[in-house]
């Protein structure tokens, strides 16, 4: 167990005072299937003693909560105990926010509170900003922040000041891995799935490539890129964003990883061709000669080719998820 690990998960569904914004349903599963990898034993093996869940669900009047003091209460807490032993407090932070948001630049989304209306758009949760706070105290050796909201622009919005002040301490800046659902003024999606509930379309994409096993944040990224383009129709494509951050080196995941079985069928080759095998980043996997009929491997989740060297056969194909995968050449 990741047992010096934290999480505050959030899910805002209801927006009662914001005329014409509508409710939305995928936070709170969102939030559940996040919070189901969290716990797991093969997943971020966090206790469940020490992850902050906050839901609109969970309040007695759910019209006008969450507010942005309900996660600021928790930080707060974080930081109070971490002067209290010296500055850091855990291992790693994992910031998890869904619902409606708005961003004032490229790098600045914000999630709307539940009170937040169109003339108050202060009211919000600026994810961003706790991380790089975050970051900068130390508290934690790792930060890690996912937003699946979308970010309308709203240029003459001030994102909230945070008033924590400076470390008591001479913090070790933290290592970091951010993903937002979507780009500057672009939609997020939330849609029903195949368990028969809605989801926000970022977070079904992100908990399985969490599921498939070790996984570091670049190979996380590619994943939920690809994944979004088999969900979503290209006419409500929206491109995730994940800001420069320490991707190669945050490891996601407890177990093993999970591989997908290939089976690459050829016919016609000359006994004499070489077929090579290509990742995404034009490293040559393996080789084989043609004068055999198939080719049965395990690969992890990305882009490959197969090229037959000296032909203008070949093929290109993605591996998503760990159903079997075949590929005729």
């Amino acid at each position: 167990m990741a047992r010096d690990d934290y999480a505050i998960v959030v899910g805002i569904s209801k927006y009662p005072k914001y005329d014409g914004l509508s409710d939305l349903e995928g936070p709170e599963n969102d939030v559940a299937n996040f919070v189901e990898w969290l716990e797991s034993s093969t997943g971020g093996g966090v206790r469940a003693k020490k992850i902050e869940k906050i839901i609109s669900s969970q309040f007695p009047d759910p019209n006008d909560r969450p507010w942005y003091s309900d996660v600021e209460d928790v930080i707060d807490g974080y930081l109070v105990d971490a002067n209290s032993q010296g500055g850091r407090l855990g291992r790693r932070l994992y910031l998890f926010f869904a619902g409606h948001g708005i961003a004032t630049d490229i790098n600045t989304p914000l999630l709307l509170a539940a009170n937040a209306r169109s003339d108050r758009l202060g009211a919000h949760l600026p994810g961003r900003a706790y991380a790089d706070y975050l970051k900068t105290w130390g508290t934690f050796d790792e930060i890690i922040l996912f937003m699946d909201c979308c970010q309308d622009y709203e240029k003459n919005t001030i994102p909230r000041v945070l008033e924590w002040g400076n470390p008591s301490h001479t913090p070790n800046e933290a290592k970091s891995f951010y993903g937002f659902a979507a780009k500057l003024d672009e939609q997020a999606r939330e849609m029903k799935m195949a368990d028969g509930k809605v989801h926000g379309v970022f977070t079904v994409a992100l908990v399985e490539a969490l599921n498939q096993g070790q996984i570091n944040g670049a190979e996380l990224e590619r994943y939920v890129y690809n994944r979004m383009t088999e969900l979503l129709p290209p006419n409500k494509f929206h491109e995730p964003k994940f800001p420069s951050g320490d991707a190669s080196s945050i490891i996601f995941g407890m177990g093993g990883r999970a591989k997908t079985p290939i089976l690459i069928t050829f016919s016609m080759l000359d006994s004499n061709a070489k077929v090579a095998l290509i990742d995404g980043d034009f490293n040559e996997l393996a080789m084989r000669q043609g004068t055999e009929s198939s080719w049965q491997l395990e690969l992890d989740p990305g882009l490959y080719e197969v090229v037959v060297n000296g032909s203008d056969n070949g093929k290109m194909f993605k591996v998503i998820g760990t159903s079997e995968v075949t590929v005729h050449v």
